[in-house]
């Protein structure tokens, strides 16, 4: 220990006699290592922090499929959700739950606040017992014994101050009194953060093909997902032979939940952590160069040392120990970095990483980062302790080592041809990306976002009422869709009056924010399809004005007018993919179509596809039908996002439709507020946070690089300053002499180009779900990164280049 003591503080008094050696390694390791704690933080919280809750490596996420036509983590119908919860031998418990939201009323202006809608058997599921209170019971699964609630716990610290005389209280969700039965525990947070937890009434909801629900499940001990998964497509194979109509071609998917939490963002954040690891790798390579620079410098002494008898393991151990106290002072700087950053990242990657929030530095990624920087300390000081082993005494016996400049500098050389071929990789990553986006806005979107606001608005959605006969339903539902119609015929005159408004009309489903209800559809006097095999579209419903305040083209026909009421015969507008599918090399116009077994319409227009999944996912067929004539298929809800057009300053209008919104209806909140731009930008969101960080790593790589580079090629410059001096005496002009360190610079960009691409290559395929339009060989990224790499290693030879063609020969002679 005594020795180890006297190494530690020999090797920090030599840093501190270099400060400016210390200070660049220290703040490349900084940089390297902060990002790398900063990242896995992420990746942490989305892919390895085990949920705070009981036996949770036996929760699983529960959906059903259909591969034949690529739908893949689809909702479960109410009977398949039943059929499991009875017949699945490998579920302890299975519970299905519906996310929404309500209106509360709040201490200024009404609120929306998330909803879960969940069987009793959810927090059994969850291994969740109320902090305060109880959970549902079967009972209260059925209408007019529903109105209970039951807080989660921020809510409840929030809303409520923390009052534990809370159970009893009644609070008001879309004007409908409940009582508050409990107060859930923080830990129930970990599986959604909704604010309310409501029973899920399901009454007699016998439909197969109506796949809405969301079910967790409890896999019975010892039990693998593989088991249950056999067993859920099995049963879904019954289903299959026994309702063909419904579930020919559909499976089940079984997934662990805390694998499925994050699944959308995995890739993103593989790629991320990735990216980061490289950027280390680049500073542990430039620091292990810096280290072998100043082992070259330091040679003639510690051969001598050995030759006084110094042991040769003891000196290795000196140069070791320095590279630890480097790492140190990297790693802690790192840390503290990635702390004062964290706000900064989570604002980036919120978006794109639901889990973003949850990111801690906590033990797990403290832990991370003390092992990152001991293998950083490992890796740059190997080298040089390695060579110190092997000094001896000849070299300082000869003039400044004249017979060797070429073995000092390979090893150095070699860690710059590494470092420019991870800073390629990461600069064809992000290059791929550039390209991506770029053809994302070349995308035609079917609608014209710029100049418009959307807002939605929700009014409370009628509950059966217990023992309502499906009559009763489909009655008071026609109802509430006249009295629906009147509500939002009001708003948009008093919108469309306000100054500044081009138009005004509304929507139940904006474009780009998915493709949400699917309604199925036939075409009389067509052959019917075969089982199972109906075809089906995108539903929307519209009032008048809203194709003109989208800015979705109408290629034919007209759009709904006014006339286009209860009163009036059924009518709908398609759009052109439903157009060429459903009528192929037939005009649309006129025909009749049969929309969710329900209504039979005439088609009076067709408009352009307007892309609903996102700007990368082909335009799906819509079928619009006018707002005053929707099913029950159209509208499980009343909400709708009213579109602003207007003629400057779209986001300036906020305040004055919220002003008429609650002229008309006080109690109702006005949320979602955003502008057709930020509609654009929320459907490129995981690539925007890809995009930025990659391109922050990109860029701090070929900084690391470039530092490396311009080490060897001015060290070796100054090796040669004899053999330079030699040239100019002979006739070299400057410009010779420029040319001769240009060429090695650039040779060892070109080496660590043609090794990086290769790396490139690989990158590519890991951010293949990030891609679009882009293969993971684009010779155009290729082209634009070796290109970039040549700047490189052209701005890095420029200082050099210069010194070394103005150097006066017979100094040069002179001081050889």
């Amino acid at each position: 220990m005594p020795i180890l003591v006297d190494d530690l503080r020999l090797a920090s008094r030599r840093l501190r006699r270099s400060p400016g050696f210390t200070a660049v390694a220290v703040i490349s390791l900084a940089l390297a290592i902060g990002a790398n704690t900063a990242v896995f933080g992420l990746v942490d919280a989305a892919l390895f922090a085990r949920l705070p809750l009981p036996g949770a490596d036996r929760i699983v996420r529960l959906w059903e499929e259909r591969p034949s036509r690529n739908w893949s983590r689809f909702g479960v119908s109410a009977p398949a959700f039943a059929d499991w919860r009875t017949q699945a031998r490998s579920l302890a418990s299975v519970a299905a739950y519906a996310p929404r939201s309500v209106n509360i009323a709040g201490s200024e202006r009404p609120e929306r606040v998330r909803l879960v809608e969940a069987t009793s058997e959810l927090f059994d599921t969850l291994g969740v017992r109320p902090r305060l209170g109880r959970a549902f019971t079967g009972g209260e699964e059925t209408p007019g014994r529903d109105a209970v609630v039951l807080l989660a716990f921020d809510f409840w610290r929030g809303a409520f101050a923390g009052d534990p005389g809370v159970v009893g209280r009644t609070v008001a969700l879309d004007g409908v009194p409940h009582v508050v039965i409990g107060v859930l525990p923080p830990e129930g947070a970990a599986f959604d953060d909704a604010k309310l937890w409501r029973p899920l009434a399901l009454g007699v909801d016998t439909r197969r093909g109506a796949r809405w629900l969301e079910v967790v499940a409890r896999l019975r001990p010892g039990l693998a997902v593989e088991t249950a998964r056999a067993e859920l497509v099995a049963l879904a194979r019954q289903r299959e032979r026994e309702y063909p109509d419904t579930n020919t071609g559909w499976t089940a998917a079984v997934v662990p939940l805390q694998e499925a939490r994050a699944e959308g963002a995995r890739p993103l954040l593989l790629a991320l952590w990735a990216a980061a690891g490289l950027v280390l790798l680049v500073a542990c390579a430039n620091v292990a160069g810096l280290m072998l620079a100043r082992a070259s410098e330091r040679e003639d002494e510690l051969a001598v040392r050995a030759a006084l008898g110094a042991d040769p393991s003891r000196l290795a151990r000196l140069m070791a120990v320095e590279g630890l106290v480097l790492a140190v002072l990297g790693g802690t700087a790192g840390v503290l970095l990635a702390l004062a950053s964290r706000g900064l990242l989570v604002f980036v990657a919120g978006d794109a990483v639901p889990v973003a929030p949850a990111a801690r530095l906590d033990g797990h990624v403290l832990f991370f980062a003390t092992l990152a920087t001991l293998a950083s300390g490992l890796v740059f000081g190997v080298a040089p302790a390695v060579r110190v082993r092997r000094v001896s005494l000849a070299p300082a016996l000869r003039a400044a080592g004249r017979g060797g400049p070429a073995s000092r500098l390979r090893a150095r050389r070699g860690l710059v041809v590494a470092e420019l071929a991870m800073a390629v990789a990461l600069i064809s990553a992000t290059g791929l990306l550039v390209r991506s986006v770029h053809r994302l806005l070349d995308v035609d979107l079917g609608f014209d976002p710029a100049g418009t606001l959307a807002l939605r608005v929700a009014p409370p959605q009628s509950r059966p009422a217990a023992g309502q006969s499906e009559d009763d339903f489909v009655r008071a539902y026609f109802a509430e869709r006249d009295r629906m119609t009147a509500f939002y015929g009001r708003i948009l005159e008093r919108v469309q009056r306000l100054p500044g408004v081009v138009t005004a009309g509304a929507v139940n489903r904006l474009p780009l924010s998915g493709d949400w209800w699917s309604i199925g559809y036939a075409v009389p006097g067509q052959p019917p399809p075969a089982r199972g095999e109906q075809p089906s579209a995108s539903g929307r419903g519209v009032p008048p004005d809203y194709f003109r305040a989208m800015g979705i083209p109408v290629r034919s026909g007209r759009p709904f007018g006014p006339a286009d009421d209860a009163s009036a015969r059924p009518v709908a507008v398609v759009s052109e993919s439903m157009a060429r599918g459903a009528w192929p090399g037939e005009d649309p116009l006129g025909r009749r179509i049969v929309i969710d077994e329900r209504e039979t319409a005439t088609i009076v227009g067709v408009v352009a596809d307007a892309r609903l999944a996102g700007p990368d996912a082909a335009a799906p067929p819509v079928i619009y039908v006018p707002f005053a004539q929707a099913t029950f298929g159209l509208f499980p809800d009343w909400g709708m996002d009213l579109v602003v057009r207007a003629s400057a300053r779209p986001a300036a209008l906020a305040g004055a439709v919220r002003e008429q919104v609650a002229a008309v209806d006080p109690s109702l909140p006005v949320f979602s507020v955003r502008t057709g731009d930020d509609l654009v930008a929320a459907s490129w969101a995981r690539r925007r946070v890809g995009l930025t960080l990659l391109g922050v790593f990109a860029s701090l790589a070929a900084l690391l690089a470039a530092v490396g580079l311009y080490g060897v090629v001015s060290h070796s410059a100054r090796q040669r300053t004899r053999e330079i001096g030699v040239r100019m005496a002979l006739g070299a002009r400057p410009r010779d002499i420029s040319r001769l360190v240009f060429r090695e610079s650039i040779a060892l960009a070109a080496a660590g180009a043609a090794i990086g691409l290769a790396g490139a290559a690989a990158s590519g395929r890991l951010l293949s779900s990030l891609l679009f339009g882009v293969r993971p060989g684009d010779p155009v990224t290729v082209a634009a990164s070796g290109a970039a790499l040549a700047l490189v290693g052209l701005a890095a030879a420029l200082a050099p280049a210069r010194r070394a063609s103005r150097l006066d020969p017979l100094v040069a002679l002179r001081d050889e």
